[in-house]
């Protein structure tokens, strides 16, 4: 075997190793919940193996070998795709129709196979594995890019600066990997074969260093996903439902009620509500509430003199005596007592 074709083959063999590590890796850590993703890193290493058998051992195209792992590459762009859905956009239900086109690989394999490479459609069904199989996977990569940039503000989108520039290098050599599908061209599908072992490798190291990006990604999902639901809103409408809830029902008198709480009352998500006093009335969640508490609180101390302050407290749903202090000198500039003996 000459030198290229064996450095060649060597470095698709360290991406295999490397995916499987890291595939293996995400699932001791996070067990069950860490298979999507699992999945979709060990395919990928399936794909680099699949490689360095053809170049080590020059296997053939139409040989079983080369074909059974033809089902699991089609299927790497459907399961990248339904794990961001699932990790990011996680309000969302995705369809697990996308993963068809495995089914679709398992029929052009299968085909090819059965065929044997002595008949005549047999280099164009082998040429149309090679190219669906990347237009498929670049295909959905260019819908996680579009969702990335709809997702995050332009002023946050620099955070991910690095999981976006892996995400266009991707695209870049699966762009290769097709242009090398044709006649004369075939070097650039060589370079985009070779490209994965380090796309794989530079996201497992991005992992390691950015290790809650996922969750920084998916709250900016959220915030902006609500922002764009706000929009739709009778906010004023809103306000007066909150306004009218708050005063005629009192729910904050419950030490345990929270913003899942409200969400539900208002028949809105939680981030729905969020956003809407954080842009209307100017406030967070617990101070909004507090708000409320602090000015039942002031008129049973101007009305009920002879009650103790913690009970007083304890009754407008603050849960202990120094978050009610700590709330009450937020709101008022005073401490309780000092209030009472004012007036």
């Amino acid at each position: 075997m000459e030198p290229l074709r064996i450095l060649s083959a060597s470095w698709l063999f360290a991406g295999a190793v490397v995916a499987f590590l890291w595939a293996a890796t995400g699932l001791l850590r996070n067990g069950r919940k860490a298979w999507p993703s699992a999945y979709f890193v060990a395919a990928c290493g399936i794909w680099m193996l699949s490689g360095y058998c053809r170049l080590a051992t020059n296997l053939s195209p139409y040989d079983l070998a080369s074909l059974l792992p033809v089902p699991i590459i089609y299927s790497i762009g459907p399961s990248i795709y339904l794990w961001v859905l699932g990790n990011v956009t996680s309000s969302e239900k995705p369809g697990r129709f996308h993963l068809v086109w495995s089914a679709v690989g398992l029929a052009l394999a299968g085909t090819l196979f059965f065929l044997g490479s002595d008949a005549s459609v047999s280099p164009g069904l082998l040429w149309s594995i090679y190219f669906g199989a990347k237009s498929v996977t670049m295909g959905y990569l260019l819908v996680i890019l579009s969702r990335m940039f709809w997702l995050t503000d332009a002023e946050v989108r620099d955070r991910y600066t690095g999981l976006i520039l892996l995400c266009l290098i991707a695209l870049l050599a699966l762009l290769f990997g097709l242009i090398g599908s044709i006649p004369g061209w075939e070097v650039l599908r060589l370079i985009s074969a070779l490209a994965l072992p380090g796309i794989v490798m530079a996201g497992f190291l991005f992992g390691l260093v950015h290790p809650d990006v996922i969750h920084s990604l998916k709250e900016d999902y959220q915030i902006r996903y609500a922002r764009s639901r706000v929009m739709h809103l009778d906010l004023d409408s809103v306000t007066r439902r909150l306004d009218q809830l708050m005063e005629e029902d009192r729910p904050y008198l419950d030490e345990d009620f929270n913003l899942s709480a409200l969400s539900q009352e208002m028949d809105l998500s939680p981030h729905q509500v969020s956003e809407i006093l954080n842009s209307r009335l100017g406030c967070s969640f617990p101070d909004f509430v507090n708000g409320y508490r602090i000015r039942a609180a002031l008129q049973m101390l101007r009305e009920e003199r002879d009650r103790s302050i913690l009970s007083i407290g304890l009754a407008v749903g603050f849960n202990s005596r120094s978050s009610f202090h700590r709330s009450f000198k937020k709101h008022t500039g005073k401490t309780p007592r000092s209030y009472r003996e004012e007036i």
